[in-house]
Formats: C-alpha cells, sequence, structure tokens
C-alpha cells in the first residue's frame, strides 16, 4: 500500500484541463445528481483511489450498502454502517465519529495546533461518507415515528446534530465529509452548513433550483449547462477557481472495477 494521499483526477473541464482534487486540502465534498445522472461513477472514480493508502480511513453510513460494501475488510470498520436497519447503529457511528474529532481537537491544543496537516497509519485521514444522505434521513424518520421516540431520542436529530458538527469542525481535525444526494434541498442541508462544502458538484439535476441552492452564484448560462448535462457530464466549483462554475466530463470507473479496485488494494 502507499503511505500518502495524493493529487486525484476526476475529469477533464471543458478548457481541457484536468478536474483535479486532493484530499489533503482540508474542504468537504458536496456532490449532487438524478439517477443515471453519472453520479455514482463519479463517486467510484473518486473513492477508488483512496485504497491504496494506509493513511486513510473510510467512514460513513450508506442506506443501500452498495457504495462501502467493497471496503467492508478495510480498516476503520467502527466508523461504518451499510444498510437501512439498526438506524441507531447509523447514528451511533456518526456519534463516534464526533467523539474522534474532539479527542483530536484536545490533541491539537496539547500541542498548539490549529490543524492536522500530516496523515499517518496511527493519526488517519477520515473520509466520512454519507450516500443519499436524503434517504438515510427519510429512513430515520420513519424508524422515529415507530418507535414513537421523543424529540430528544429521536435518531433522525441525533444523524442531523452529528453530521452538522463534523461539516462544521471536522476538516481542521482530519475529516473530510462527502455528502451524497439527488438534490441538495434546503431541509436536508442547512446554509451554515452548505457554507462549509468547499467542493461542490452537480451532475444532472430536475430543476434549475437544485442547481442554484448548491451553487448560489450560478449565472443563467451556467443554469443551462447543468440542466442540459448528458450523463457523466456536470458543473462544479473548487475553491482554486472562486466562484467560477466549470463544466467537466468524468472519468468512468464502472462498478466492477470500483469493486476489483478497492478489494484488489488489501
Amino acid at each position: 500500500m502507499s503511505t500518502s494521499v495524493s493529487t486525484q483526477r476526476l475529469g477533464i473541464t471543458e478548457l481541457g484541463t484536468g478536474f483535479n482534487i486532493d484530499f489533503n486540502d482540508a474542504w468537504h465534498y458536496a456532490i449532487q445528481g438524478m439517477t443515471r445522472s453519472g453520479k455514482s461513477v463519479l463517486v467510484y472514480s473518486l473513492l477508488a483511489p483512496l485504497a491504496a493508502c494506509d493513511n486513510v480511513r473510510i467512514c460513513g453510513v450508506d442506506p443501500t450498502g452498495i457504495l462501502l460494501k467493497p471496503w467492508q475488510e478495510h480498516p476503520g470498520s467502527e466508523y461504518r454502517h451499510l444498510g437501512g436497519k439498526d438506524l441507531q447503529h447509523a447514528a451511533d457511528v456518526l456519534a463516534s465519529l464526533c467523539d474522534e474529532m474532539d479527542r483530536r481537537i484536545q490533541d491539537m491544543l496539547a500541542a498548539y495546533q490549529d490543524k492536522i496537516e500530516v496523515f499517518t497509519p496511527d493519526l488517519p485521514l477520515l473520509v466520512v461518507v454519507l450516500e443519499e444522505y436524503p434517504g438515510l434521513l427519510a429512513l430515520a424518520e420513519s424508524y422515529d415515528t415507530a418507535a414513537g421516540l421523543k424529540p430528544a431520542e429521536r435518531v433522525q436529530n441525533r444523524i442531523k446534530r452529528s453530521v452538522k458538527r463534523l461539516v462544521q469542525e471536522g476538516a481542521k481535525a482530519g475529516i473530510r465529509l462527502v455528502l451524497i444526494a439527488q438534490r441538495m434541498d434546503a431541509s436536508i442541508v442547512g446554509g451554515a452548513e452548505r457554507s462549509n462544502f468547499g467542493v461542490r458538484i452537480t451532475m444532472r439535476v430536475d430543476n434549475a433550483d437544485a442547481v442554484g441552492m448548491l451553487h448560489p452564484s450560478a449565472t443563467p448560462d451556467d443554469l443551462a449547462v447543468a440542466l442540459a448535462s448528458r450523463t457523466g457530464e456536470g458543473v462544479f466549483q473548487h475553491p482554486d477557481n472562486g466562484s467560477t462554475i466549470r463544466r467537466f466530463k468524468a472519468s468512468y470507473a464502472s462498478y466492477d472495477q470500483y469493486v476489483d479496485y478497492v478489494r484488489g488494494s488489501l
């Protein structure tokens, strides 16, 4: 296995340059797109290279289990929940990530550090994947209703509280969120949290409001481009480009290729 995270190419921009990201950079990722927009293929390309890094742990909650199943034998299982059952465990996993974040921040304070910049197998980068986050919240709401839980006990509230903390405080502690949804409605991700997502990616969506919610600076031309995107195409914003919105075509990785690479990196 390699020992460090490095620059990854997710695709090619309309300028012919690479759409590159680096998980060493302290920002979070928001990805939205309809079914069959190419969103899943993009996420495979985003996560697969991390399988070869022994200073990274893939964490998070995946209600379907499809995205995170290939990682089941990789380190970090205590920070993963797969499937739509036992939602108390899903909330526990996210709470445990908050506990680890707090522990790291206390260590940073003791060492007079303001952020973690070097990652090792003993202090790994934690990439927290929230697959189909709106679906997770809907499942949690149904669970809470069926169980007749009081507000303070509700699983959905626990999940939202943990995610809010991880988004707002996690980057400096070596935590990167990858939040995936068909669309980033305000009811799913509040404005305060949304502002902390540095890399914002929109594949094909069904209306301009969805684009504007994630990309408030989008011009009418940007909206038209986003809505006309074909499968595997989209627009993105990256802190290196300021508020500029770029078009891109995603690199292709099938699910079989993703599974083979992740499992083959053990």
